[in-house]
């Protein structure tokens, strides 16, 4: 699994015309199961959480963001394997399998 924190680089608003395909691109990725969450952090910036061991395929969808194409937003990205995990989220993030 992989956690990114973004750090945004420019100023922008939910007016920004580049705001709807930032969001339809982490819509997308939540949808198939590549990210399991996305948003906003305190103090600005934003997380987001990767399902999966590929680092390339992660890599791939933060690059192809629109903020990020744009020089919106700078990824630092850690690779992390979960040890526990909430049985209210209902299947292990390891495995997959539900729980």
């Amino acid at each position: 699994m992989f956690l990114a924190i973004g750090t945004y680089t420019t100023e922008w608003t939910k007016d920004d015309p580049l705001y709807a395909a930032h969001r339809d691109h982490m819509v997308t990725h939540v949808d198939s199961g590549a990210l399991l969450c996305s948003g906003p952090r305190a103090g600005g910036g934003s997380v987001l959480i990767g399902n999966g061991t590929d680092r390339a395929a992660f890599q791939s969808i933060l690059d192809s963001d629109p903020f990020r194409t744009a020089g919106y937003v700078e990824f630092e990205v850690h690779e992390f394997t979960p040890g526990l995990v909430d049985e209210r989220i209902g299947f292990d993030l390891v495995t997959g399998k539900s729980l």
